[in-house]
């Protein structure tokens, strides 16, 4: 059984379309928020892997919990109106 958020399971027949899908949207969401939480952390006078782990800590939750799971329901949305 699939949790309502899951778009792809054992039997879908467009398993790998929706996960190129999510990737897609995924990678347009990662890059800018990457590019901008490192404009924002650049003038800190930190070494560079206490920057990375600012950017890291701020930009992995961001996209765990705002990004994958709007990503996932436009997939859902688009492929049910289809």
């Amino acid at each position: 059984m699939t949790r309502e958020t899951d778009i792809t399971s054992d039997r879908d027949p467009h398993q790998t379309r929706h996960r190129l899908m999510l990737m897609g949207l995924i990678w347009l969401a990662v890059y800018p928020t990457v590019t901008l939480m490192t404009y924002l952390t650049g003038d800190l006078e930190v070494p560079t892997f206490v920057r990375t782990l600012i950017t890291t800590a701020l930009t992995v939750p961001l996209i765990t919990y705002l990004v994958v799971p709007n990503a996932k329901s436009l997939i859902a949305r688009a492929d049910s109106d289809a």
